[in-house]
């Protein structure tokens, strides 16, 4: 969900940016629960820390959501992480999750906290220009 959220966030100022109308914007975040024929399944998340991977929270069987303005010059710049953390806070609290592990409180990208690939999350983070560690 923090990678999907960082690389959201910095496509719509892309976007923007394009067409001339950098600034303030409402960003609409929906994690959308799985539909099919038979019963919905429930979503839950995952978690990647200190060399254990488990689920995290609790089940959620709908879709779960998260609104926040957001700068989009800054998504555009060293600052996007601090952009995208709340909107990552707001969606793992629907699922009872309190500390995101990602992102921290500083903006800088827990590259320990993604599940096994340092070298590419580091790799990316360096490419968009924003701060991250191991």
């Amino acid at each position: 969900m923090a990678w999907i959220t960082i690389a959201m966030l910095r496509l719509n100022a892309a976007f923007a940016r394009h067409v001339s109308v950098l600034g303030e914007a409402e960003v609409h975040v929906t994690v959308v629960c799985p539909a099919g024929p038979g019963p919905t399944a429930p979503m839950q998340v995952w978690n990647h820390a200190h060399a254990v991977y488990g689920p995290a929270g609790s089940h959620r069987s709908g879709d779960v959501s998260a609104n926040r303005t957001v700068d989009l010059a800054a998504c555009l710049s060293y600052f996007l992480p601090t952009q995208a953390r709340p909107l990552l806070v707001d969606l793992l609290e629907s699922f009872e999750v309190f500390e995101p592990r990602h992102i921290g409180p500083d903006g800088v990208i827990r590259r320990r906290h993604f599940t096994g690939h340092d070298e590419l999350i580091h790799t990316w983070a360096k490419s968009i220009g924003v701060p991250s560690e191991l």
